[in-house]
């Protein structure tokens, strides 16, 4: 897109946008006024269930034949037609994640807020004190708590639970965790016995700037092999998968919250306080998969209320549709990269960047604190 076609228009400009680094197959258009003209998903999940993750090969097959019939429902569903599109975006790297709550809150963020990042790809904690400024304070050290054969992933394949329809692994042991899911009684009881002689999961890296999630695994195996001692065998009772699943999520979800804590503490005095020029931080911004988990949402939002019960620093979380695989954040990212570029379009290449610029900020930023850069790899490109 041109300058001059971009400044010409008397109305929003509008993008479509493709999201395919993932499973899903996805296309949304966006227009520069905030507004989702149309979100579509094409889901994966029949296919890579059989595999315990996603299958690289049978989701490039997929995506190869499903993004064709993704673009066509979105114009439809838009009641848009090619020509109406000003631009095109589409995913170059990871973590489109970081912007989404800009799009979807009705009042967005202020500045500074701190940035939660938990998806397959990513575990990140991360201050962002403007749209292009971001300082990382913790990331993970080896696992992401997310899919993509990450944490619960793992777990999920390990305790043999099925994938409940449309959903993915980690909607479906946060289901089996639940304790409202049972709908047999007896499950239940046997459940919550079972949980009284289960010791919690021990927390990682407890107290330091960092996650880990590798050795949740080890975890849940010794746990769960105490109560049903040949792992491969098919048939492990379901009161032993729920009980099991239940101390894996709370000891993920232990783990982020308490970083997000350590993160606000440090936030508020000394060298932290500094980086946020003396301001309060504003909001706590959880975006990613993971993020849709109801249980996470809940801890935080007591762990907030806990440390300021009379304010409260809000919470924000987007629909839990935008949490997981969509195109509309790849929208939101690119209409914001022409905004920032002057509506100067990308150069058609590389067509994928299997690392995303957080790794290149973080390394730049020992040296100069922060960096100004999109906080999202897309590449967008005239029509």
């Amino acid at each position: 897109m041109s300058v001059r076609r971009l400044t010409a228009l008397t109305r929003p400009f509008r993008v479509l946008a493709l999201e395919s680094s993932a499973d899903d197959s996805c296309a949304a258009i966006v227009s520069s006024d905030r507004k989702v003209w149309s979100n579509v998903v094409v889901k994966q999940h029949l296919i890579h269930e059989k595999f315990g993750g996603i299958h690289p090969i049978k989701s490039q097959d997929a995506h190869a034949r499903n993004i064709p019939l993704a673009i066509r429902t979105a114009l439809r569903e838009a009641k848009l037609g090619p020509e109406e599109i000003d631009a095109y975006a589409f995913t170059q790297g990871k973590q489109a994640h970081a912007l989404t709550p800009l799009l979807t809150e009705p009042t967005p963020p202020e500045f500074p807020f701190l940035n939660l990042l938990v998806s397959g790809g990513h575990t990140l904690l991360v201050l962002a004190t403007g749209e292009t400024k971001f300082k990382i304070l913790a990331k993970s050290l080896d696992d992401s708590i997310g899919e993509n054969r990450d944490a619960f992933d793992k777990t999920v394949k390990l305790l043999d639970i099925p994938w409940l329809p449309g959903l993915g692994p980690g909607a479906s042991l946060e289901h089996l965790a639940s304790p409202t899911t049972s709908t047999d009684p007896q499950i239940s009881t046997a459940t919550e016995n079972l949980l009284q002689q289960m010791p919690r999961f021990k927390p990682a890296v407890r107290g330091q700037f960092a996650f880990s999630f590798a050795g949740m695994k080890t975890q849940v195996m010794k746990e769960t092999a105490k109560h049903w001692p040949n792992l491969k065998m098919k048939g492990m009772p379901e009161y032993v998968k729920r009980a099991v699943a239940r101390r894996f999520q709370e000891a993920a979800v232990a783990q982020v919250e308490e970083k997000v804590k350590m993160g606000l503490e440090y936030l508020e005095k000394g060298e932290g306080k500094a980086l946020v020029g003396g301001q309060r931080v504003k909001a706590v911004v959880a975006s990613g998969g993971v993020a849709s988990n109801q249980y996470l949402r809940m801890r935080l939002g007591e762990m907030l209320h806990e440390r300021n019960p009379e304010d409260p620093i809000r919470l924000v979380f987007p629909p839990v549709a935008l949490c997981t695989d969509n195109a509309a954040m790849i929208a939101w990212a690119g209409i914001f990269k022409l905004q920032r570029q002057g509506g100067v379009s990308d150069p058609f290449g590389p067509l994928l960047r299997p690392k995303w610029s957080l790794e290149a900020l973080e390394e730049r930023d020992k040296r100069e604190m922060e960096e100004d850069v999109p906080p999202a790899e897309v590449c967008v490109v005239s029509v």
